[in-house]
């Protein structure tokens, strides 16, 4: 949508938030949107693990820009390093 030839004439009084799933979004389509003043919140987990596991908030859309966000209630995520092996429980990356 950012890339269309008519995006910086065009307005969405009425648009509220961009929601995205099941991938991460380059931080440049993110900032596209959140210049126009329209938070874009991404969430994980709708899909590949049952409910939301991961999400973010409209209000955390702006501070936290190539974050997927937090986990959700009564979900723990562990991190994968590229080694294909997991990283220690409670080791925050």
């Amino acid at each position: 949508l950012s890339s269309h030839p008519k995006w910086d004439d065009l307005t969405f009084p009425k648009l509220r938030l961009f929601n995205t799933g099941s991938t991460d979004v380059p931080i440049e389509i993110i900032e596209a949107n959140h210049s126009r003043g329209v938070p874009m919140i991404q969430v994980y987990g709708a899909t590949e693990t049952g409910p939301i596991s991961v999400y973010q908030t409209p209000s955390e859309a702006f501070s936290t820009v190539g974050s997927i966000g937090r986990c959700g209630i009564q979900t723990n995520s562990r991190k994968r390093r590229r080694s294909a092996t997991w990283s220690p429980r409670r080791n925050l990356g």
